[in-house]
């Protein structure tokens, strides 16, 4: 995206660990060239030479060249440009220089020679790399950079904001058949304009831009001018990072998709943030966000800075919770799946493209949901089966004794409708004490299952259990024990419990007889008191019966 740096950031990572860079081994100091896809207007003598280098002069007199990037950028957004710049081979008959500049009103070239291809442009601000000595234009004998506005190039006016000083820190030489690297930050905050060759700070202003140049309007183009008169000189500019060229474009994807961010750079590199990429230290990683992202790339330059690249990936919102649930089943009166979704469309299976869908068979179901107001589709897959049957523990054929009453008790945590054919039909817990059929219909809100229990009563032997006894060896009532009439086809157990509830004797069964206890246990009398018993046993024709009391022990 067309960057917006932001300085102070970028001044903690000019610190952060270059040395720790190079001692890992992430860096290569040698900036390598994006290519660029700014569009420049190409005017005079300039042409362009690859996909980031212009000639702006050959060596030829009386020339003039420029190039203008067709888009306007803002002064109110700080920036920043790193580019090589080339002033020719011939020294002392070299002339006459390059401007880095920015204007707002057209992109045409202003005057050659002295004039530099920048001359009488205005409003304007440029960077002058100057290789000649004016004597009326008060230049210095070396060769030198000024900050220059409204195309006035004449030193000795008020027009020049800053310089000149000598290029090259230790040489008044800079048409000496090498490529210099050239920075220019602006900051829009503090208002202060910084231009650093070969990686010395060279040149700085501190005024406001857009006020006292532009009269408020921040909207301007940007560009290179040069220029040769009598003398001359090849001239070339290789554009090798600025802030204003969109070299990595903006994405747009929808919710779980990943695109490739091609940064066209092919050194170690750092993306922040790192969540979503599969590689942050890839110069072309693999983006997946789950919310719209702006990631920053950063690289070292030639001068041991990191220069930074801005590329924002929205993701689209789909605003709705689309999500067709859990695997489900079919319930006996069919299975609909409606999706509250009016603003897109559905395609279920690769067929139906309903909103509502019926579903009347078992298997797998993909619906891809299409917003009409975005590319996305979103997917998902439900697997419909059949229920669990409800099962009821009840025999067909039922008999109990006349004195007796049976309680069927159908509460579970899975059934939530019943109906009985009797008086008290909705209630899961009937007792019955009459011989008749008892039917039932028990649901769970998917499938229902029916029920029919044929109960007959029969007159039942008696069962006499005292409740006193007397172990003290006169052979009168010294035992406790279940007395019937032969009725009982079975004993099942006979338990005896002390008040406390601890089980202090477990009789062994055995058919019809009658189990005893002699008021001991492990084989030790036990003291008077009262006892708890329970006995189960199966009559004849019957159903199992349980019983439980106290009996009283006395000696």
């Amino acid at each position: 995206m067309n960057g917006h740096i932001n300085l102070k950031k970028h001044l903690l990572l000019r610190s952060f660990s270059f040395k720790k860079a190079i001692q890992s081994g992430l860096l290569i100091l040698v900036l390598l060239p994006f290519t660029a896809t700014a569009q420049f207007q190409i005017n005079g003598s300039a042409r362009r030479l690859d996909s980031i280098c212009y000639e702006l002069t050959q060596d030829v007199m009386f020339v003039a060249g420029s190039i203008w990037n067709v888009n306007q950028i803002n002064l109110n957004e700080s920036f920043e440009a790193i580019m090589d710049i080339f002033l020719g081979c011939t020294d002392a008959d070299g002339a006459d220089g390059v401007v880095f500049g920015f204007q707002p009103v057209s992109t045409s070239i202003g005057e050659a020679g002295e004039g530099l291809g920048f001359q009488f442009v205005r409003p304007s601000i440029g960077i002058e790399f100057d290789t000649w000595q004016n004597f009326n234009l008060s230049d210095p004998a070396y060769d030198h950079i000024a900050i220059i506005r409204n195309g006035d190039v004449d030193h000795g006016s008020n027009n020049t904001l800053a310089g000149p000083v000598q290029a090259l820190e230790n040489d008044p030489n800079i048409e000496d058949c090498q490529y210099h690297n050239v920075r220019v930050v602006w900051d829009a905050q503090t208002h202060r304009l910084e231009v650093y060759l070969d990686c010395s700070l060279r040149l700085s202003y501190q005024g406001d831009i857009v006020t006292n140049i532009f009269g408020g309007i921040p909207f301007v183009y940007w560009g290179f001018t040069s220029a040769t008169g009598g003398s001359s000189n090849v001239q070339q500019i290789c554009m090798r990072y600025t802030t204003f060229l969109n070299d990595i474009q903006d994405q747009v994807i929808c919710p779980g998709e990943a695109i490739p961010l091609r940064s066209g750079i092919i050194q170690d590199v750092y993306w922040e943030p790192a969540l979503g990429l599969n590689n942050p230290f890839s110069p072309n990683p693999i983006a997946q966000p789950t919310q719209s992202t702006t990631y920053t790339l950063y690289f070292p330059d030639a001068c041991d800075t990191f220069a930074l690249d801005e590329v924002h990936v929205e993701v689209l919102d789909r605003k709705i919770p689309f999500d067709l649930g859990p695997d489900t089943v079919i319930c006996e009166q069919g299975l609909t799946i409606n999706l509250p979704y009016p603003e897109a469309t559905a395609v279920w299976n690769n067929r139906d493209t309903s909103l509502s869908y019926s579903i009347t068979q078992t298997g797998t179901y993909r619906v891809a949901l299409h917003r009409l107001d975005t590319v996305c589709t979103f997917t998902d897959t439900i697997e419909v089966g059949l229920p669990e049957p409800i099962e009821l523990n009840l025999a067909s054929d039922t008999t109990i004794c006349a004195s007796e009453s049976w309680v069927i008790d159908l509460q579970d945590g899975r059934l939530n409708s019943f109906r009985w054919n009797t008086a008290d039909s909705l209630n899961p817990i009937q007792t019955i004490v009459a011989a008749g059929t008892y039917a039932v219909t028990v649901s769970d809100g998917c499938v229902s299952t029916d029920h029919v229990t044929q109960v007959r009563l029969i007159e039942c032997g008696g069962v006499f259990i005292p409740n006193v006894f007397s172990p003290n060896g006169d052979a009168v009532n010294d035992l406790f024990e279940i007395i019937h009439d032969g009725s009982v086809e079975t004993f099942d157990y006979f338990r005896i419990y002390d008040r406390w509830g601890n089980l202090i004797y477990d009789a062994p069964v055995s058919g019809s007889s009658s189990p005893q206890w002699n008021g001991t246990a492990s084989g030790k009398e036990l003291a008077p008191g009262v006892y708890v018993y329970q006995v189960g046993y199966q009559l004849y024709g019957g159903l199992p019966q349980n019983k439980a009391g106290t009996v009283t022990l006395i000696r």
